[in-house]
């Protein structure tokens, strides 16, 4: 997460919290006779014709202030715990932000996010395809008389349909920019689909973040605190490979391409992600 989003986060959770005390006094300052004869003011009168109501009333009302300002002050728990995760958060990415990258790493994903790229286009040209036969499938189910008559086919466009919408990647779906034009009756029509390139940015930039520092995480968790990456290239074949060095072991780094048309793609989450590769961190050991 962006950490101007987590600032605004911690923002909007400050003012949840000052309204949630305000709630607290509220209940507090209202555990009084005079705030009950506020509020009561019917019973008060009623005293000379049912002696005793007041004190009754007034028994059950305290009890329904304390039951409000309980439910606040656990109100209150549950944000300071929130504004406290969003504290941690803000604190972790202002670390990473002012932390120098390892540029091995960074120019392995940068690579990462050509072939990612280059496999959202290519998969755009299934998202054309889906929206075709879409638009076939959808005209003549609606069509009652066809359907009946054309069921074997109207059923292989459905299975069509399914099949394309779970082989193309919701990133696809995700950035598509979808080009419409009026109908004969004047409604929007489906022209084409091609990439929002600004929003696929933002999503492969948002994943590579999240690759790097769970690279690094994993580094140092054999490592220790990273002290040399000189030896961590990026190969000719475009893996990152070669030596860390730690305050505490050295560690060797090696990611394994994998192989064949549908691993090196990324079709849906039950297949793999974009550009597959498995990255191997070993301690060296002698």
């Amino acid at each position: 997460m962006k950490i101007v989003d987590i600032q605004d986060r911690i923002t909007k959770k400050q003012a949840q919290i000052e309204k949630i005390n305000k709630r607290i006094k509220k209940w507090e300052d209202a555990k009084t006779e005079k705030a009950f004869r506020k509020h009561y003011d019917w019973l008060i009168h009623s005293e000379d014709e049912y002696p005793g109501i007041k004190d009754r009333f007034f028994d059950s009302y305290i009890k329904e202030c304390d039951v409000e300002k309980h439910r606040a002050e656990r109100d209150l728990q549950d944000a300071m715990n929130q504004l406290q995760k969003y504290q941690g958060m803000l604190y972790g990415e202002t670390v990473k932000a002012n932390t120098e990258k390892i540029p091995a790493i960074v120019d392995f994903l940068e690579e990462w996010k050509k072939q990612a790229t280059a496999y959202i286009e290519k998969d755009m040209e299934l998202v054309n395809k889906y929206h075709q036969i879409e638009r076939e499938y959808i005209t003549k189910y609606n069509d009652w008389t066809y359907r009946k008559e054309h069921k074997e086919e109207v059923n292989d466009l459905g299975k069509q349909v399914k099949h394309l919408r779970d082989t193309i990647h919701p990133w696809t779906f995700e950035v598509q920019a979808n080009t419409y034009q009026k109908d004969e009756k004047g409604y929007d029509k489906w022209v084409k689909s091609e990439v929002n390139y600004s929003k696929l940015k933002e999503i492969l930039d948002e994943e590579a973040e999240n690759k790097y520092w769970d690279l690094v995480n994993r580094i140092k968790k054999l490592a220790g605190n990273i002290v040399d990456t000189k030896y961590l290239k990026v190969g000719p074949k475009g893996n990152l490979e070669g030596v860390v060095v730690g305050d505490q072991e050295k560690v060797h780094v090696e990611t394994i391409v994998a192989g064949g048309w549908n691993a090196g793609r990324i079709v849906n989450v039950k297949r793999g992600p974009i550009a597959h590769y498995r990255t191997i961190v070993n301690v060296i050991h002698g």
